[in-house]
């Protein structure tokens, strides 16, 4: 019975790898990032495969990681004697085992929690990069509507025309001071347009937004957009 088990736990553990090795594939190369979005269509797009984006199939990926980690431990306790003989015979002297153990356990926890543990550098975006340009975490932007996005000043003058019609791309790591800056729309009127507290602060990134109410990239390009044409020209 103890066989079947294992074997059980095992196929499935290998079934459940391929899954995340295909998922990581399929974020990476298919449901490509935003940024290679307007590089390969020419315009910002959203990508869905069976209905979800890249966001929500990175979910996916990893609530499988967990599920794959939990078949691991699993896998281990069933096979805890084998384990225990094995390493006696890899760790000839006793005075270095409980070191060795406790250096790959608190190694391992480390890795499983780091995220949660490490702080994060913010960098804002830099001139030329997608019409975005360098505004500061703690820049305070005019959210009266009378400031318009240079990034649109700038493309109307080039193009010598009136139409709107250069690519908006927004992306996760974007703060609402950053998309009011670069775009010329208020931060209230994205957050009117998304049905969103207006309290909520303007230097939280869209992405956290997103995730919390469960909107789309596209619809906030559609709000900017439709900002654009109402107050833009």
């Amino acid at each position: 019975m103890k066989g079947k088990i294992n074997f059980v736990i095992d196929a499935l553990m290998f079934i459940f790898l391929a899954a995340i090795s295909g998922l990581g594939f399929l974020m990476k190369y298919v449901l490509i990032p935003g940024k290679d979005r307007i590089a390969k269509f020419g315009r910002s797009v959203d990508l869905y495969f069976l209905g979800l984006d890249r966001h929500e199939w990175g979910t996916i990926h990893l609530i499988l990681g967990i599920v794959m980690l939990g078949l691991l431990v699993l896998h281990i306790v069933l096979h805890w004697k084998s384990i225990q003989c094995l390493f006696r015979r890899l760790v000839g002297s006793k005075k270095w085992r409980i070191p060795i153990l406790f250096a790959f356990s608190i190694v391992s926890l480390f890795l499983f929690i780091f995220s949660f543990l490490i702080k994060i550098e913010i960098r804002d975006l830099k001139d030329g990069s997608h019409g975005h340009h360098h505004v500061s975490g703690d820049q305070k932007v005019d959210d009266s509507g009378e400031r318009k996005g240079r990034y649109f000043q700038t493309a109307r003058a080039a193009h010598n025309t009136d139409e709107l019609d250069y690519p908006i791309q927004v992306r996760g790591k974007m703060t609402l001071a950053h998309i009011s800056a670069n775009y010329g729309i208020p931060t209230a009127e994205i957050l009117s347009g998304l049905n969103i507290d207006a309290s909520v602060s303007s230097n939280i990134q869209i992405g956290h937004l997103r995730k919390r109410y469960g909107f789309r990239m596209s619809e906030v390009e559609r709000l900017i957009r439709q900002y654009q044409q109402t107050h833009l020209k």
